[in-house]
């Protein structure tokens, strides 16, 4: 039976037994395989509670933004590293950058997987370098350059510093607003950081 509705769909397909048929609709289940009717003739005043609409298929990418709640994930960039000492690289990024330890996981100096998360939002992932020819993902340690967001570059500064980390680039203020410095890791992974939230997105 073809049923219509105020969905933007044309229609729904119902599906009940002979049984039900009758005492639901008040017609024969051999009569409802070609009906068209409304809802209201056959639901009465339940058919708006019971019939959900449906949204067009063809909904513009503006609209499906637009029915976004707070609770929809937002996209994710996980930068990766691989690390000669992996447990000596977070206790850096922890104790001395102020990375959050999320998930570390593997066996004796060996790190199989870790991540990091930034208190600002994101993070990175990392783990043991790896001696083999077969690796899917041969990373060289050291090889990692990644710049961070953060509210106070100059407290952040001062504790890298007092933590004993390689500046590379002193605190300054850019011709484009940011207020930056730079490091060197343990590893030789290199990291900026400074206030520069990047170019907003279009709505």
């Amino acid at each position: 039976a073809l049923v219509g509705h105020d969905g933007a769909q044309s229609g729904i397909q119902l599906q009940m037994s002979p049984l039900a048929a009758r005492p639901l609709t008040g017609l024969p289940a051999g009569e409802l395989a070609s009906l068209d009717a409304q809802a209201e003739e056959i639901l009465g005043p339940l058919a708006r509670a019971r019939i959900p609409k449906f949204p067009s298929r063809r909904r513009r990418g503006s609209d499906i933004l637009a029915g976004m709640t707070d609770t929809t994930p937002a996209p994710q960039v996980w930068p990766t590293l691989r690390a000669t000492d992996p447990h000596a690289l977070i206790r850096f990024l922890v104790d001395v950058v102020g990375f959050e330890e999320t998930a570390v996981y593997g066996e004796g100096v060996v790190v199989h997987h870790a991540q990091l998360s930034w208190p600002l939002g994101g993070g990175i992932m990392l783990g043991s370098a790896r001696n083999d020819p077969d690796d899917r993902w041969p990373i060289q340690p050291g090889t990692f350059g990644a710049y961070v967001v953060v509210d106070d570059p100059d407290a952040l500064f001062e504790r890298v510093r007092a933590g004993g980390a390689e500046i590379t680039d002193e605190l300054h203020d850019t011709d484009y607003g940011s207020r930056d410095f730079a490091i060197r890791d343990p590893e030789g992974n290199r990291w900026s950081f400074g206030t520069y939230r990047g170019e907003p997105r279009d709505s």
